[in-house]
């Protein structure tokens, strides 16, 4: 069961509510590309008017003259520092399915799939992401307040102690505002190593940030040498210091363990900070992930101080939260056929800094099954 899955969260359609709420990630910055829905069309003789729901897509690539042709290419690798299920009460994510599902008015607010639930309305401008009813169903449970992140909390404890985060590797990029392609590694890291920039200093008090934190990477992620070689690459750009990621199919690490994601996009905001180092703000991830997969990680959090999989407490209630948020196809190609709803839409967030790599090491032993599907 380990290594089949990845931190790449996914839960519900926001309710109508929701639809209010702020959108957060690159994209609110000033001069960023919010691309406009699609204009007035014409098809089978018939006007399709535009629709007035404004849909939120990452940044387009950058155009040719953007990029210096002489700005050589670098490499760079950060390690995930904070991770946000939620952040600030508000909605990350993006439009997966080219629709506005549910929002009144809208010229695309079928849904995408069938489902005896019912489908339940986007969040504003289309954005698919049912972590927030999920995460709202997790603080009932837990008997805490509906804004907690308590997907986020565990996470971070995790990174905290050095436990378990994510490395992502940034290869042949020019290190400025644009780059037209670059390579992009998502890696699980399953502990810290050593800090200190001399190396030499056991990781007792956890990651420093300081640039010289020794993560042990997953084994067969990389290939350890004089020159690592990474697998899993993905193609990627950076326009106007947002990196831009979209794949078939992404995995990111989640509580000792890999989702699987279709579909799936990344994006970060690019700092640097001047003396050739970048760090990541405002990174978003986002995609679907089918609701089976998901039921496996999310059984590993804890609420009142035990694993769900483990007290059985609450696995019903689980189940049908989870199973109840499914509002995708497993795969976009699939969206509008009236086929049913197998997958769960997600995004969630995180900050990154720059770390060192280290060698492979062991997966952390998180079994727990407690053989939860959704059964219709």
């Amino acid at each position: 069961m380990l290594g089949r899955r990845a931190l790449a969260l996914g839960f519900v359609s926001l309710s109508a509510l929701a639809a209010c709420q702020l959108i957060v990630g690159v994209n609110d910055e000033e001069g960023l590309l919010r691309p406009d829905a699609a204009t007035a069309d014409v098809v089978d003789d018939i006007i399709v008017p535009e629709d007035p729901c404004k849909k939120l897509h990452p940044p387009l690539p950058p155009t040719a003259d953007k990029i210096p042709a002489d700005a050589g290419a670098q490499n760079y690798v950060l390690g995930v520092r904070r991770f946000y299920a939620r952040k600030n009460g508000e909605v990350m994510g993006y439009d997966l399915d080219g629709r506005c599902t549910g929002i009144p008015g809208s010229t695309t607010s079928d849904p995408p799939c069938t489902s005896s639930k019912g489908i339940m309305a986007d969040a504003d401008g289309g954005i698919d992401n049912a972590l927030l009813t999920i995460s709202e169903s997790f603080a009932a449970f837990n008997g805490t307040n509906a804004g907690s992140d308590l997907v986020g909390d565990l996470v971070n404890k995790q990174i905290d102690l050095g436990a378990f985060t994510n490395l992502i590797g940034l290869f042949g990029y020019n290190g400025l505002s644009n780059d037209d392609e670059i390579t992009v590694h998502i890696v699980p890291a399953t502990g810290l190593s050593s800090v200190g920039c001399d190396g030499g200093t056991l990781p007792e008090a956890g990651p420093q940030w300081d640039g010289c934190d020794t993560w042990a990477h997953s084994p067969g992620k990389i290939v350890d040498g004089k020159d690592p070689v990474w697998t899993g690459a993905i193609k990627g750009y950076v326009a106007d210091d947002v990196l831009v990621v979209q794949a078939q199919d992404l995995t990111f690490g989640l509580i000792g363990n890999e989702l699987n994601t279709s579909d799936g996009m990344l994006t970060a905001r690019i700092v640097r900070d001047g003396s050739g180092s970048i760090r990541m703000t405002d990174a978003v991830v986002a995609g679907r992930t089918p609701a089976n997969e998901l039921l496996s990680i999310v059984q590993l959090l804890e609420l009142n101080g035990t694993r769900i999989c483990e007290s059985g407490q609450f696995l019903g209630l689980l189940r049908d939260s989870v199973c109840r948020a499914r509002d995708l196809p497993l795969t976009q190609k699939e969206d509008g056929r009236g086929l049913s709803c197998g997958a769960i839409s997600f995004a969630f967030g995180f900050e990154a800094e720059p770390v060192r790599l280290g060698t492979a090491g062991l997966l952390p032993d998180v079994t727990c099954d407690a053989g939860m599907t959704c059964s219709d």
